[in-house]
């Protein structure tokens, strides 16, 4: 297997036989087939890849009805994964594909959690696990719950810069808790929602990447209109995290960035569009522990005047204002 390294993005980028070279535009990775094709990583079942050798992967909690099926061929043949049981182990650069449908949700517990037993990173496109085969285009949440703590605890996760998440309609705390306590993870997916969103529920990323301590790239939040507590917690005790996604959204929800950054100790710039007076209602704790200097990016529309706080901007940034 060959590594390809570039100084400008973070993490590395794998290659097979059938990979040639990687390539770069706009600070996106992109792994180029030998055909000349980039991956879509949309069209890809979820998948595990080990980064060294002899990594299995074990399914935790759900309820006993689920079935999850694996490949170890890309996807020619596939096995059955109960809960409790382990696949079998994979070398550096294989990966361990996953499908699902039509699964029961064991409430709060979701469908499952999935661990990998040393380094590895996970992408392709999570819908796999919830339509199998027909995932493609898939962009509905079916149940509460669906994917919480799908990779809760998953410490030996470091990347999920390729994990797709192309979910516009979204339910009660269908990605609550994803990542929290991945504490080796430093790449987030690239984006998580759209700028057109449906909430058919809260708390709907709520805890999404607690604890996750080496987060360095936040994902992209293009939301514009905000679902209640759709951020609750998401990034709280994200120690390594400099830079906050940007937060299109102009108008608030109701504890919609609460304790959003909290104890995000490096954390020094955060740009947010709301021209909704930040307050308790909406913003309660979200930034409190965050760096002791920094820079707030405000909305040159917005006419709030409150006072710096945990629960508005943090005191002792620069503020300035900028057009959304």
């Amino acid at each position: 297997m060959i590594k390809y390294n570039n100084s400008n993005i973070n993490g590395w980028n794998y290659g097979t036989s059938n990979i040639n070279k990687v390539y770069y535009n706009d600070s996106v990775c992109y792994q180029r087939l030998a055909s000349g094709s980039p991956i879509d990583y949309s069209t890809e079942y979820l998948s595990i890849v080990a980064e060294t050798d002899n990594v299995t992967v074990t399914l935790y909690g759900g309820v006993s009805s689920n079935r999850f099926q694996y490949s170890l061929d890309n996807g020619s043949t596939w096995s059955n994964l109960q809960i409790g049981q382990t696949s079998p182990s994979i070398n550096e650069g294989e990966k361990i594909m996953f499908k699902a449908s039509g699964l029961s949700v064991g409430g709060e517990t979701g469908i499952g959690t999935i661990r990998p037993s040393a380094a590895a990173i996970v992408e392709g496109n999570i819908m796999s696990l919830l339509y199998g085969d027909n995932f493609g285009g898939q962009t509905v949440i079916p149940s509460n719950f669906n994917l919480r703590k799908l990779f809760s605890g998953a410490t030996n996760i470091t990347s999920a810069e390729n994990l797709v998440i192309p979910a516009t309609t979204v339910t009660k705390q269908c990605y609550s808790q994803m990542f929290q306590g991945c504490t080796n993870l430093t790449t987030a997916p690239k984006v998580i929602g759209s700028s057109a969103m449906t909430w058919s529920g809260d708390y709907c990323w709520s805890d999404m990447f607690n604890t996750c301590t080496s987060l360095i790239n936040a994902p992209e939040l293009p939301a514009t209109t905000l679902g209640t507590q759709c951020y609750w917690y998401m990034f709280q005790r994200c120690t390594s995290l400099e830079t906050a996604p940007v937060l299109p959204a102009i108008t608030l929800n109701n504890q919609c960035y609460q304790g959003m950054f909290d104890s995000c100790s490096s954390l020094n710039y955060i740009k947010a569009m709301f021209t909704t007076a930040p307050s308790t209602t909406y913003t309660r704790g979200w930034v409190y522990g965050v760096a002791a200097s920094g820079t707030f990016v405000k909305n040159s529309a917005a006419t709030w005047t409150t006072s710096c706080s945990v629960s508005t901007y943090p005191c002792n940034w620069n503020v300035i204002t900028e057009s959304s």
